[in-house]
């Protein structure tokens, strides 16, 4: 069996991050209670390793495999004519990410307790 790269492991890595809120709202609008609970977790633990980081920490990850720069706020920068600073992308993270966690404790309250 051969080794992978690290590029590859990268590759993947940044896939399923940039793909991780569709999943997680898929998950949360069509999974079980005690499935939708750990998403729930997961929102909360995501959101205190960014602040404590400072930054996403698999963007981290995948900016080490990959040896490059790239976010995934990077583009909805670019569209807004906004300068990519680490400043506009922290900005900009805690917007887009606090909209996902309202719309996905939105949809939890409304399958679970209405």
């Amino acid at each position: 069996m051969g080794r992978i790269s690290r590029n590859s492991i990268g590759t993947w890595i940044r896939s399923i991050h940039f793909m991780s809120p569709v999943l997680l709202l898929l998950v949360v609008s069509l999974a079980k209670y005690k499935i939708t609970k750990y998403c729930l977790i997961y929102c909360l633990v995501t959101s205190f390793m960014f602040l404590y980081f400072q930054e996403c920490y698999l963007s981290k990850i995948e900016q080490f495999m990959l040896n490059d720069d790239v976010y995934a706020v990077d583009l909805s920068l670019e569209v807004f004519n906004v300068k990519i600073t680490k400043q506009s992308r922290f900005i900009a993270t805690i917007i887009f990410g606090s909209l996902i966690y309202i719309i996905v404790f939105a949809i939890f309250y409304k399958r679970f307790f209405t």
